[in-house]
């Protein structure tokens, strides 16, 4: 617990906003803290399931989109479930020293990784995922104005 609580510091020194909501958000870390089991299932599905990056990229997905796939890949790797915050998310891509950027005032940030792909034959696509990462034809949130870098 001791380490957990020096690396939640030591990661607000780099993000002061930071709480399990997100970044930027009003309401203050106390009253909305990262639990540490989150945590350590983000910094695990980081180092799993995903691949650093040089730069960020809109159109790789938001934290949020991120958070559900944490929860899915806990479902999936120990048949349990388990709420996965934003902020712990984003905390984890700090503690990894993984490249963030917040383009809004949203509580979401874009980080420089990218999923590592291993869809099974057969296995139905992750629609928001997709639609978030513009890979769906015609998703055009994404896909004029996404990429920066």
């Amino acid at each position: 617990m001791q380490k957990f609580n020096k690396i939640i510091k030591d990661i607000l020194v780099i993000e002061p906003t930071l709480t399990g909501t997100g970044v930027n958000s009003k309401v203050s870390y106390e009253k909305d803290q990262i639990p540490e089991s989150e945590f350590w299932r983000c910094v695990e599905y980081i180092e799993q399931k995903t691949i650093p990056t040089k730069t960020v990229r809109k159109n790789r997905g938001t934290s949020y989109v991120y958070k559900h796939l944490v929860t899915q890949y806990v479902q999936d790797t120990y048949n349990q479930y388990q709420y996965i915050s934003n902020g712990a998310f984003i905390a984890a891509l700090l503690y990894k020293g993984i490249l963030v950027k917040n383009y809004s005032p949203s509580p979401n940030v874009f980080a420089a990784i990218k999923p590592i792909k291993e869809k099974k034959k057969d296995e139905p696509i992750d629609m928001l995922f997709a639609y978030e990462c513009g890979e769906l034809q015609g998703a055009g949130k994404n896909k004029t104005s996404a990429n920066e870098g």
